[in-house]
């Protein structure tokens, strides 16, 4: 609703007829929990309520596309920008791990970006569960690759197909996809992508290998500038070579102008 203290949205379930008992412990809980986390990187839960058998939550709105919307326009982000905007999205799920709430839907589609904070990335539908929150860190990384490669780690015909491959396949290295980007971003990626959920780096520790990626090895730049500053130097060498041989030439080794006809 739009009024004098705010714009804000309704997450709704329609008709508890069709909804089981779990799905409404779900709502419950998520009402609960995300009404506990305050970070500006989540989108929590205002209020809860009930209007017959309808049940809703009241969120911020959050006026921007989302991450998904963005890289179905450009496919890719610079591995900087990249780097920066996922680290800060798991800033954002530290503090909500610490808190006690596992995500459990991370994907580009839930990831906002806020307009009003220069695009900030802002967690919201938190699909909440009771579960490890590596698996959390193994979907941001996933949308990490995804950012950075154009490309989900993981792609098939069906969902049995990638679901196979979750389970045991290896995505391709990064820098083999795209080689622009830095090492050590590609290894924070691939580290929180590793099939042994205790061998990925909690939600914290990934948030300091990506900002720390950032600040050690900035993205590599063509070569074209470095590639025309090499020809000039090496013409303007060429034509200083030139020169110094011309002026040591003896003047006997020099034949003398042709003499024009005499009438």
């Amino acid at each position: 609703r739009d009024g004098s203290e705010g714009t804000y949205a309704l997450k709704l379930i329609r008709d508890l007829e069709g909804i089981d008992e779990d799905g409404l412990v779900r709502f419950q809980r998520e009402a609960q929990l995300s009404s506990r986390l305050n970070h500006p990187g989540v989108v929590g839960a205002l209020d809860a309520g009930a209007v017959g058998r309808h049940r809703y939550l009241v969120l911020p709105y959050v006026e921007g596309e989302s991450l998904g919307q963005r890289l179905r326009r450009e496919r890719s982000l610079p591995p900087e920008d990249a780097a920066t905007l996922i680290g800060r999205v798991a800033d954002a799920l530290a503090a909500v791990h610490a808190a006690g709430v596992i995500h459990r839907d991370i994907k580009p589609d839930n990831i906002l970006l806020d307009q009003h904070l220069g695009g900030a990335p802002r967690l919201t539908d938190f699909g909440i569960a009771l579960v490890d929150g590596r698996a959390d860190v193994y979907s941001l990384a996933s949308v990490l690759y995804e950012c950075l490669a154009g490309l989900p780690p993981f792609q098939g015909a069906t969902t049995f197909q990638v679901a196979d491959q979750v389970l045991h396949g290896e995505p391709a290295h990064l820098r083999e996809v795209a080689p622009e980007v830095p090492r050590a971003l590609a290894e924070a990626c691939h580290a929180a992508l590793a099939k042994d959920p205790g061998a990925r780096p909690d939600a914290a520790t990934f948030a300091r290998l990506l900002h720390a990626a950032v600040q050690e090895e900035p993205p590599r730049r063509g070569r074209g500038p470095q590639l025309l500053l090499g020809v000039a130097v090496l013409a303007g060498l060429i034509a200083i070579t030139t020169s110094i041989a011309f002026q040591l030439t003896s003047p006997d080794d020099v034949s003398p102008p042709p003499q024009s006809a005499r009438a």
